[in-house]
């Protein structure tokens, strides 16, 4: 489910936020991971203020650019 207040990030930070969850929280016995149980539109529902969201994109983008100046590859296409 989308939530709207979350419009504010890019498909790209999302797929970024997304990985990152999913490493963080994987689906583990009998527990969903972090896609699954939409930890995501809860978390970025939360950045209420220009500010928070502003370092909510900074930050996703900082794995990204990391990702391709070391690998050459965006942070989403990294082996997990």
């Amino acid at each position: 489910m989308e939530v709207e207040s979350a419009a504010w990030l890019d498909p790209e930070a999302r797929a970024v936020a997304e990985v990152l969850l999913v490493l963080v929280l994987p689906a583990a016995a009998g527990a969903p991971s972090a896609r699954e149980a939409g930890v995501l539109p809860a978390l970025l529902e939360r950045a209420r203020t220009a500010e928070r969201r502003r370092l909510y994109r900074q930050g996703l983008a900082g794995f990204d650019r990391l990702a391709r100046r070391r690998s050459g590859r965006r942070f989403v296409e990294l082996p997990a």
